[in-house]
This record gives C-alpha cells, structure tokens and sequence, in this order.
C-alpha cells in the first residue's frame, strides 16, 4: 500500500482548526480529503503534522496518507482548482513507511504577527492592537524569550496540560521582531513540539510584560513554579501561522509566496535582549 506525503498551506479565518469536527463545523481536513477522494478516485484519511486551532493559518502543512492504489502525482493542478481559494496543495509525493507526517517530524516552527495601524488588508493575516509599539517594552519581551530556551517544562503555557503525556518541550528559537516601519511586530518560535495554545499563551504573556504590568522576572517565576493560573488570556488566532515543518530525509521548500513576502527577512529587524 502506497504512502504519499501531501504539502499545502491555508489560510484558516473561516475553518473549525485543521482537525475534521463531530461536530459537521467546516474544518481544512473535511474540505481537502472531500476533493483528494473526488480527484483520485480512492478514500483518502490524512494523517498531519499536528493541529491549529480555528481561525489558526498554517503556510507549511504536511500530512500522509496510504492509499488502496497508486495514484497520478500530477493531479495537483486539477485538486487545486476544486479546492477553495484559502487551501493550496502544493505537491504530492510518493514516501516510504517508514514516514510519519507527526511523529517523523524533528521541528516546528511558528510565526506570529501583530500590526499597530488598523489596516484592512492584514486583518486577517495578523492581530491589530490599536495603539504604538512605542508603548511596548521590546527588549522586556525578548528577555523573556531568551528565557524560554532555558526551560523545558512548559506546562503553564499549555490549554488543558493535564490532558498531555508530558509538558516539556524543547525550544531552539525564540525572536522578537520589529517591522523596519515601527508599526508592526513578529514573534518567531522553534521547537520539537508545541503543546495545545502555546503560542497564544505565550504571546499574550510577553505582551504583559511588554506593556509593564508583569517583568521578565514574573515571566520566570511562571515558568519556574508551573503553577497553572484557573484563567489564561490567549492571544487572537488570526495573528498566528505554522510556518514551518522539519523532517530528517525529507527536502521541503516554503512555498507559499504570500507568507513570503509578509515574512521577508530584509523587512523585520531582530529585537536584542540587555
């Protein structure tokens, strides 16, 4: 039985999350194995390389699945016209077993964006805080950060931790960055995992000490005594974006030019911690 890896992206504004819903809700899964059935001819069950929430993006998504048969790999163009505009298959190919989409994966990465002007056109793409970056402490949110890299139990910063396995992960890049116009910032995250709302989480936190209503010195306290507090603020979904999937033997470009270019390094300069 054939196993195919499947590259896309989506913009999720009007998805349930990635992950097919009970409850009928509309979910990027539901819609993308409904027209990969039609297309190929065969049932198609995707296994992904994680979640995102409602209203979560994902520029780089990868997911596998085995079919009953081989199949035409050039049908992308023809799944890409009955796939709406928010979801883009960008290439489908043959892998070995021994490939998983979650558990071969050795790093993610996640993106987040913030814009201070209310501006239209990134409404969906990035949270609008009204406001000025000149009221955010930036280099605060970057020790904070720095931080992060040395901890690795970060069950304060998970939706639901009782509900993992385990809560530690290991975070290999933690930046802050400013637009080179000073209206916009972006958080940026490596790890081996993520657990649920972390980002979110964490976002929202740094944003606290940004503004002055906690210091980096409470930021570690919080990861330090993994005391989950009974409420947590999460940051808004539209503002996130898995960016970024790394696996050991497999070669897989950015391919989605619209994150490209609200990504592009020579626009956002890196934040320095004291």
């Amino acid at each position: 039985m054939p196993r195919y890896l499947f590259h896309l992206s989506y913009l999720g504004t009007h998805y349930q999350g990635w992950q097919r819903q009970k409850n009928a809700a509309q979910s990027v899964q539901q819609v993308l194995e409904s027209v990969l059935a039609e297309v190929l001819g065969v049932p198609v069950a995707l296994v992904a390389c994680g979640r995102t929430d409602a209203g979560v993006h994902a520029s780089q998504f990868l997911a596998h699945a085995d079919l009953d048969r081989a199949i035409d790999l050039s049908k992308v163009l023809v799944i890409n016209r009955r796939l709406p505009e928010d979801i883009a298959l960008y290439e489908i190919r043959e892998v070995g077993p021994e490939f998983h989409a979650r558990f071969s994966a050795v790093a993610r990465s996640y993106d987040y964006f913030i814009h201070f002007n209310k501006d239209p056109y990134l409404s969906t793409v990035s949270t609008y805080i009204p406001g000025s970056m000149a009221d955010y402490d930036l280099v605060a949110m970057q020790g904070c950060l720095d931080l992060m890299k040395r901890y690795d139990d970060f069950r304060v910063l998970c939706q639901q931790p009782d509900k993992q396995k385990h809560t530690r992960c290991t975070i290999s890049q933690a930046q802050l960055f400013v637009h080179q116009d000073r209206q916009a910032v972006r958080f940026y995250f490596t790890a081996n995992r993520f657990l649920k709302a972390m980002i979110r989480l964490t976002v929202a936190r740094i944003l606290e000490v940004g503004l002055g209503k906690a210091s980096v010195s409470d930021f570690e306290s919080y990861l330090r005594d993994l005391k989950v507090p009974t409420f947590q603020n999460l940051a808004y979904p539209q503002g996130l974006h898995l960016s970024g999937i790394k696996y050991p033997n497999v070669d897989l470009e950015q391919k989605c030019v619209g994150f490209l270019q609200l990504s592009a390094p020579q626009n956002w300069l890196p934040i320095l911690s004291d």
